[in-house]
């Protein structure tokens, strides 16, 4: 059985990356950005989780996995939900 590895994931704008998320894997992180949709949020999660467990992957292989992945679980009507009094950590 692989080592379990404890992956950090932050939110903030990535605007000036151009990107919607990234996987930096020699630190464990993945940062998203905190202005996507419910869905592209999901999306974009799952695909930098894809890069961070399995980086030898091509990005046509992750993009193709976490795709199917992300439509299963948006199927089963899971959401990203926001609450006035509950602060995202950033």
């Amino acid at each position: 059985m692989a080592k379990k590895r404890k992956i950090k994931v932050t939110l903030r704008k990535l605007g000036k990356e151009r990107a919607l998320g990234l996987c930096h894997q020699s630190e464990n992180l993945i940062e998203l950005d905190e202005r996507q949709t419910s869905y592209m949020f999901g999306r974009v999660a799952v695909h930098e989780a894809l890069h961070a467990v399995a980086p030898l992957w091509s990005e046509h292989r992750v993009e193709k996995a976490s795709t199917i992945i992300w439509d299963v679980i948006w199927g089963l009507n899971f959401r990203r939900v926001y609450e006035k009094n509950i602060k995202m950590k950033k």
